[in-house]
């Protein structure tokens, strides 16, 4: 499995097409956000590997859904954002053309990232962010319905990405496109892409605020 460039265009069609639909009318900014998201992660095959281990029969593919929490806090023009995720997903192997044995992965992702919108106090922000976090990995390996071995890691990460945020009164609809590296190796990278829906929380800064 190769990291597929394909999971970006998303983004661009959304962003061009939101950019030339919608007029730049100014929004009120608010101090506090809150938001659910979710989306599609897929490893590095260098990641993928370390996740999940080769057993015979074949090599693995976990890429799969993530869901979040995300909350931030304005400064200014700069927000900060704190955010939790988790991805789950099951690799399964074979002996033979018949089932054998399962490694279940399992991760929960923090991250703060310090975000700068290009365009502020437009109701079409478009948005650079970068920061970095912790990732708790597990996996278990399981044969018959029976655990037999499981792994526990944590690692430290680092990720930049773009985003797309359109106002909507106290909400917003996001979206995201972040690469992040795991301090695993050199090649250990995931790329994550995902749909949020946000809350403007506290008290309004005013319209054309910086």
């Amino acid at each position: 499995m190769t990291i597929r460039c394909h999971r970006l265009v998303p983004t661009l069609v959304v962003g061009v097409a939101t950019l030339m639909l919608l007029s730049a009318s100014p929004v009120r900014a608010s101090s506090w956000t809150l938001e659910v998201f979710g989306g599609y992660l897929e490893p590095s095959p260098e990641f993928e590997g370390q996740l999940a281990r080769p057993l015979e029969g074949g090599e693995p593919s976990l890429d799969g859904p993530v869901f979040g929490l995300r909350g931030g806090y304005r400064f200014s023009r700069l927000r900060l954002n704190v955010s939790l995720s988790r991805f789950s997903e099951d690799a399964r192997f074979s002996r033979f053309g018949t089932p054998q044995s399962t490694r279940r992965y399992e991760s929960w992702t923090s991250d703060i990232s310090v975000e700068f919108p290009v365009n502020p106090a437009q109701r079409v922000l478009f948005l650079v962010e970068g920061g970095g976090g912790i990732a708790k990995n597990r996996a278990t390996d399981a044969e018959k319905f029976k655990f037999v071995n499981r792994s526990d890691t944590t690692t430290g990460t680092f990720h930049v990405g773009l985003g797309l945020e359109l106002g909507l009164g106290r909400m917003y609809l996001r979206h995201d496109a972040r690469v992040r590296w795991h301090a695993s190796g050199p090649n250990s990278r995931d790329i994550e892409t995902t749909f949020g829906l946000g809350f403007r929380l506290g008290r309004g800064l005013g319209p054309g605020s910086p």
